[in-house]
């Protein structure tokens, strides 16, 4: 959560001032893409002030692109950067602005895996969770301290802060996110068998080394994840 509080942080005045906050949080879900995508794309490009991307064609693009393709809205742009880091993580901007790193895209055997990685990155943003997250985390320090004085940003925001601050993901969002992965992988001819077979040796990887990774460590424990896809 620290990653976010300190992106948030960085562009809360813009994103404010822009109004894109209210929007992403009040507005249809169309007003919403076009807002979250704002907000994202400010973040996003924080972010890669701070990581490297890594030069060597993956097949990231790609799986992403088939991904993509089946939502339903196709407001979305999404878009996913692979960066050079030697940790084992992926995470979502709000907007579509998925980020993997090397490392874990190249634990993934093939393509069906790794699409079950990026789907479930991708099912945070398009079901909300990126925004709440970040709303959660970023915006915390900023309405306690303009509380007393109701400035226009609390009176405008306030209805939200009680369910969003300090709120990451839950792990009935987690589940939810494998769930809508895994369906999303079968829309797009991905095999949604292999979600279970990358859980499953993550599992035994763990059993060897209690903590694969802060990624994997931030989710529900593995076994559960593997039993609430086995009975969907």
């Amino acid at each position: 959560m620290s990653f976010f509080y300190r992106l948030g942080r960085k562009a809360a005045p813009h994103l404010l001032r822009a109004k894109w906050w209210y929007t992403a949080l009040a507005g249809d879900e169309d007003e919403r893409i076009k807002a979250e995508f704002n907000i994202g794309m400010l973040l996003a490009q924080q972010n890669l002030e701070e990581l490297t991307v890594y030069p060597e064609a993956t097949p990231v693009p790609v799986v992403m692109a088939r991904l993509a393709d089946r939502l339903v809205n196709k407001n979305w742009a999404v878009s996913c950067t692979v960066t050079d880091s030697s940790h084992q993580h992926a995470f979502a901007l709000p907007g579509g602005f998925v980020f993997i790193s090397y490392t874990l895209a190249q634990m993934c055997r093939n393509d069906d895996e790794l699409a079950f990685v990026l789907g479930h990155e991708l099912a945070h943003v398009v079901k909300g969770h990126a925004m709440q997250r970040l709303a959660a985390s970023s915006t915390a320090g900023i309405f306690q301290k303009s509380a007393a004085r109701r400035t226009p940003v609390i009176q405008l925001l306030g209805p939200f802060i009680g369910n969003l601050l300090e709120k990451g993901y839950q792990e009935d969002q987690e589940f939810d996110a494998d769930a809508y992965a895994v369906r999303l992988m079968k829309s797009a001819r991905f095999d949604s068998r292999a979600a279970v077979a990358l859980l499953k040796r993550l599992h035994e990887v763990e059993r060897d080394l209690p903590i694969i990774s802060p990624y994997f460590a931030a989710h529900p424990p593995l076994e559960d994840r593997i039993r609430a896809l086995q009975q969907t």
